[in-house]
């Protein structure tokens, strides 16, 4: 997988675009994609603002914002959220499902140590 530059993704299908809403208070993501439709991708696709808001909630406490196979089937990414220059961004690490999912955890420790670092070099 190789993501082209400037390609746009749905926000409630991936890794970034959870961590980005995380930043976000939840009447402010409401408000963002009420009257959306939340397109399914397939079966492992959350598309309600139910299942998304419960979601985020889980990222948070767990360390990381996911996405296994949620809008292609063969591909994971994990990305956390982090604050420059007075921006809000998200950094995230992807690639063949079958490599990250077993590693979630670690992956995650090392992409939020960098996310930590590139805050504190602001």
């Amino acid at each position: 997988y190789v993501a082209d530059p400037g390609a746009q993704r749905h926000v409630h299908s991936n890794s970034l675009g959870k961590a980005l809403l995380s930043l976000m208070s939840s009447e402010e993501r409401r408000k963002l994609l009420k009257g959306r439709t939340l397109e399914r991708f397939n079966e492992r696709t959350l598309v309600t603002l139910e299942a998304l808001e419960e979601e985020i909630a889980r990222s948070r406490e767990r360390g990381w914002f996911q996405n296994l196979g949620e809008s292609m089937m063969d591909v994971g990414a994990i990305a956390w959220p982090l604050s420059i220059g007075g921006g809000e961004y998200a950094v995230s690490i992807a690639g063949p499902l079958y490599r990250i999912e077993p590693n979630l955890e670690p992956l995650a420790q090392q992409l939020r140590v960098a996310c930590r670092v590139m805050e504190q070099r602001q």
